[in-house]
């Protein structure tokens, strides 16, 4: 079985963890960017539009409607019967392009140049005339984009900091488990004594220790069952010994031609 370091697998949950939350928020905050964005821009599309069916297109409003599309890179197109009244100077629509329906008859997406495009169409009542905007979708993110890339060199940096406090707060934190280590290799048979519950300050290492104090008791008690035992089976054979001894040095005194037999037996 592999050996794995629990420090080492605590940083690495932790570390996960965080960057899993963090994944989330920063989709989270895309999608209701993406979503402010378009609705933003639309709104920008249909005030455009509304500029141009109502402005004098001879006078300022003119310049204002070309500032305000400049601006925002949207290109716009006036016509009344198939005929142009005016459009803007970069405004280009190819003869074939796709267009991808959203279920707006206003808006659109128009997939022309190799690159998808917002459109709105509208039509005025009274004066039949007609306003086409192009706008290119990557044109409305260029912002966010660039603030979703701040975001990810913030993150990556929060997350190399959060790598370094954990390893120095881990372990810091672990050095109570090693101070637990050190406690029990000093244990032998000389000192079976409980370890202190007050030197272990974490709720998780309490039953740990109870059951090792509990190991402890237990072979403290067998131990000294142990010492009983010896000492009691060491005063059992005492008694017989002395009385073999005594009877060797009588039967040695009365037959001294077998003293060295004697002598051997009494050794033994």
């Amino acid at each position: 079985m592999k050996v794995v370091s629990l420090q080492s697998r605590l940083i690495k949950t932790s570390l996960i963890s965080s960057v899993i939350a963090a994944s989330v928020a920063l989709l989270l905050f895309v999608v209701i960017s993406v979503y402010q964005t378009m609705q933003m821009q639309d709104e920008i599309m249909d005030e455009i539009s509304d500029m141009l069916l109502i402005a004098d297109l001879t006078s300022t409003s003119g310049q204002q409607i070309d500032e305000l599309s400049d601006q925002f890179d949207i290109q716009y197109r006036l016509s009344y019967q198939q005929q142009i009244l005016t459009q803007s100077e970069d405004f280009q629509l190819e003869q074939q392009y796709y267009t991808l329906n959203t279920g707006d008859d206003q808006y659109s997406f128009i997939w022309q140049e190799r690159q998808l495009w917002r459109s709105y169409r509208v039509e005025d009542h009274q004066s039949h005339m007609q306003v086409l905007l192009l706008q290119p979708l990557g044109d409305r993110f260029k912002d966010l984009m660039h603030s979703l890339a701040g975001y990810s060199v913030i993150l990556m940096m929060l997350w190399l900091m959060q790598w370094l406090m954990l390893h120095v707060l881990v372990k810091r934190q672990f050095r109570a488990i090693h101070q637990l280590s050190d406690q029990i290799s000093e244990k032998n048979a000389d000192d079976l004594t409980p370890i202190q519950s007050s030197s272990i300050e974490f709720k998780e290492l309490q039953p740990m220790l109870g059951q090792l104090n509990h190991l402890l008791q237990r072979l403290d008690q067998s131990l000294k069952a142990e010492q009983r035992f010896t000492a009691d089976a060491s005063h059992e054979l005492r008694s017989p010994l002395s009385a073999i001894q005594m009877r060797l040095q009588l039967l040695q005194r009365k037959y001294t031609e077998r003293a060295s037999d004697f002598d051997a037996m009494q050794q033994e």
